[in-house]
């Protein structure tokens, strides 16, 4: 029989059931992000004794698709060529992708968060100096790609949502593309006038895309490609897939969660009849 002692001491165990439901289906504030990583490097012909270094980034995060991508190169960068502008992938099979949101970096650990230099920042949303173009001729094996300028026509007209931060509205020229995080706010001692006084972005940015649910993996990700400068001309380097691994597809992640609440909460209501008899 249930005294008033007992109903306080198991009390406290369903509260706990249905917090923990709570907390697991709440929505998440933050989310650790496990990078599936490329990385490209070598030196830059129309720079002499200039290393170019680039990273690119995917995640899955429910039915957004993540890219970060960042110049990683050592050295603030002197010549147009050295400016990270574009890359390029394919996805195969994989779905269609809706560009949201190109937003300058924001760093976890807050020591490399992302800046613009010689312009405007738009509040971290750089989407409008931004396009994402489905190639018809693959570019470098490419079939996807994102461009803060026109080295190629598919990149037209920016399409991440933002406003334009530095004319013209069309992706062109170098402005709001990815310079290195070591370069310096001010005038880059020997740099050509287009690295030191147009936009740039110290460090890298971070896109957002929707997608259709399916089972897709981050593994089916290749050919990622990495374009400096703004033309076709100016160096491209292909992508080294790291040893970081992607986690495996999930189709529905929350649904055992579900399960196992329901089988708590089952449980619990039965010892409470059972107890009460």
């Amino acid at each position: 029989m249930w005294t008033l002692e007992r109903i306080l001491l198991f009390r406290p165990r369903i509260v706990l059931v249905a917090a923990a439901c709570v907390f697991a289906f709440a929505p998440a504030t933050a989310s650790a992000t496990m990078w599936y990583e490329f990385t490209g490097t070598g030196a830059n012909p129309l720079h002499p004794n200039y290393e170019l270094h680039a990273y690119a980034g995917f995640d899955i995060i429910g039915d957004e698709l993540h890219i970060l991508l960042m110049n990683t190169a050592e050295s603030p960068a002197l010549v147009p060529s050295d400016i990270l502008t574009g890359m390029v992938f394919s996805w195969t099979p994989g779905p269609a992708l809706t560009p949201v949101s190109a937003r300058l970096y924001d760093d976890p650990m807050d020591l490399r968060d992302a800046q613009v230099i010689h312009g405007p920042d738009g509040g971290g949303n750089v989407g409008g100096e931004w396009a994402y173009a489905v190639l018809e001729t693959p570019y470098n094996g490419g079939r996807l790609g994102v461009s803060s300028s026109g080295w190629i026509d598919a990149f037209g007209q920016p399409n991440f949502g933002g406003t334009d931060l530095s004319g013209p509205t069309s992706t062109d020229g170098l402005q709001y593309g990815i310079a290195p995080w070591s370069q310096d706010r001010g005038t880059v001692p020997d740099g050509n006038s287009h690295v030191t006084d147009e936009p740039l972005i110290r460090n890298g940015v971070e896109f957002t895309f929707l997608f259709a649910p399916g089972m897709f993996s981050l593994d089916d990700i290749s050919n990622v490609g990495f374009q400096y400068g703004t033309d076709v001309g100016e160096p491209f380097f292909p992508g080294t897939h790291t040893d970081n691994p992607p986690p495996p597809p999930v189709p529905e992640p929350l649904t055992m969660v579900m399960l196992g609440c329901m089988g708590a909460g089952m449980l619990a209501a039965r010892r409470l009849r059972r107890n009460s008899s």
